[in-house]
């Protein structure tokens, strides 16, 4: 045999020592081009020539439209692109349906999503559900959208529309005891809807009514599945003249009181059973879940206060922190909370101040003595008169008047704006449309954008007392539009093209 000669042997042996270190070398280089992918974003094109890219999910409704980058078709939505480092124009598209564009600047290892475009048609066809002769006292839709709530001028009738069909809306009429429940008084009366419990069933209204020349107000909490009974909150309660009322954790049967002249903030049960400790010295008040509340003092629990200022506090359970002092002076306060993937995010602004300040975590930071939390970002507007934030908690928004900044808890950025059009009054903000859109009326008509300020659309006319409202699919939106003399019109108009 071959090998039986020395030479040959050690031949052989150098040979496959030099193909093990080549396979090595092989292997090394395509395991550091792999990671250098994976964790830079390049990548090896036919040519050799090493390139430097990200990831761009982009998704839409409806799907399969067609995606295009920088005028040259691409693929269909949804879809996952790698796409070397620069600037793109993206474009979707689909027969019947506006186009939906957004400037996309790429980055190497970076991942964007744009998996949010709703396509509306091209041609809008609204019809009238119902002719009302006059104007409602208000228009509410639950939290699931499936209910549509309007309150007739009547004392104790009110209009439910089902929209689980949203091509054709079932209709019922419910009918509140009076006396027992509504006060009917003798003069003007008004109802405002407070908040939707979270089982889309009770919702909490304030009524005020006149009795010759008094007038007094009350909680009802309106049962949608049995009016008869709804309760005259006021009464069961026994609440104070001076007492305003909210859901605690948006539950029926339980409750925030809020006194006017005490600034006493407290929450309890049906039933008169505390749940939290109550607040004192409270000028507003936002809260969240079970144990959480955002509220303005001029006396913190430590007693301290600069002369001039309120504080700013965070309750959280047991603990409590001083988050900001703002203006004494100021006409009003705006607070907001959410909590988007595990992290709290906290708003708060003095209404005449230069803008808002935005807390991340606030209770997380290692404070020594009486030093402050720092916040997160400090969004500069004059005279917030708006924050609010989105239905899927990814974005806060302040505002005032037009100008618009929007943190984005996603992307940890901020985009600053100013609507292309102004609001109609009596509107004094935008609301939220969804997770990523924004809607308001502007020159009678609906108007849709979104949270950047890109692919505003305008739909159907619409009274601006009354805003917006769509089926829970979003394949419709309704609104409220001008009719005949006094009458009032409700509209639908469908969002889908039918192929």
């Amino acid at each position: 045999m071959e090998f039986l000669n020395p030479q040959a042997e050690r031949r052989h042996r150098i040979m496959l020592l030099i193909g093990y270190g080549l396979a090595a070398v092989a292997i090394g280089l395509v395991t550091q081009l792999f990671l250098y992918r994976l964790y830079n974003g390049y990548s090896l094109d036919l040519k050799g020539d090493i390139h430097q890219s990200g990831l761009v999910f982009v998704a839409s409704e409806p799907s399969g439209a067609v995606i295009t980058l920088n005028g040259q078709p691409s693929t269909k939505t949804n879809a996952r692109l790698s796409l070397n480092a620069g600037d793109y124009d993206v474009q979707i598209k689909a027969a019947g349906y506006r186009e939906w564009r957004h400037e996309v600047k790429v980055y190497g290892a970076d991942v964007q999503r744009f998996i949010y475009a709703k396509l509306f048609p091209t041609k809008l066809t609204t019809s009238t559900i119902k002719t009302l002769d006059t104007a409602p006292l208000f228009v509410s839709q639950s939290p699931s959208r499936r209910w549509l709530l309007i309150k007739q001028p009547s004392v104790n009738t009110f209009t439910l529309y089902d929209l689980r069909k949203p091509a054709a809306p079932v209709t019922s009429e419910l009918t509140v005891p009076l006396d027992t429940t509504v006060t009917a008084g003798d003069g003007a009366q008004a109802w405002a809807v407070v908040e939707w419990a979270s089982d889309d069933q009770f919702v909490l209204l304030n009524h005020t009514y006149a009795v010759g020349d008094t007038t007094g107000h009350e909680y009802i909490l309106l049962d949608r599945t049995a009016p008869d009974r709804s309760q005259n909150l006021t009464h069961t309660l026994s609440l104070d003249a001076d007492e305003d009322l909210t859901l605690f954790d948006k539950k029926y049967d339980q409750f925030y009181g809020y006194n006017k002249q005490t600034k006493v903030l407290r929450a309890f049960t049906a039933n008169g059973k505390q749940l939290a400790d109550q607040l004192e010295h409270v000028s507003a008040y936002k809260t969240y879940g079970s144990d959480t509340v955002l509220y303005v003092t001029d006396l913190p629990e430590s007693g301290k206060q600069e002369v001039g200022t309120v504080s700013v506090v965070l309750r959280q359970g047991s603990r409590r922190l001083v988050l900001r002092r703002l203006s004494a002076s100021s006409p009003g306060y705006l607070l907001d909370i959410t909590r988007f993937n595990g992290t709290w995010y906290m708003a708060a602004a003095a209404t005449d101040a230069k803008g808002a300040y935005l807390y991340r975590d606030p209770l997380s930071q290692s404070l020594k003595g009486s030093a402050l939390p720092e916040a997160w970002r400090f969004m500069r507007l004059q005279n917030p008169t708006n924050i609010s934030i989105s239905t899927n908690a990814q974005f806060l928004l302040v505002q005032s008047g037009q100008e618009c900044i929007v943190y984005n808890a996603d992307a940890l950025e901020i985009k600053r704006f100013t609507l292309a059009s102004a609001i109609d009054a009596p509107q004094l903000k935008t609301e939220w449309m969804d997770g990523h859109r924004l809607t308001y009326v502007s020159g009678g008509k609906l108007v849709v954008v979104e949270y950047d300020n890109q692919n505003a659309v305008q739909l159907q006319s619409a009274l601006p007392q009354f805003g917006a409202y769509f089926s829970s699919d979003y394949s419709y939106s309704y609104a409220l539009a001008s009719g005949d003399a006094t009458a009032v019109k409700l509209t639908s108009t469908p969002l889908t093209v039918k192929q």
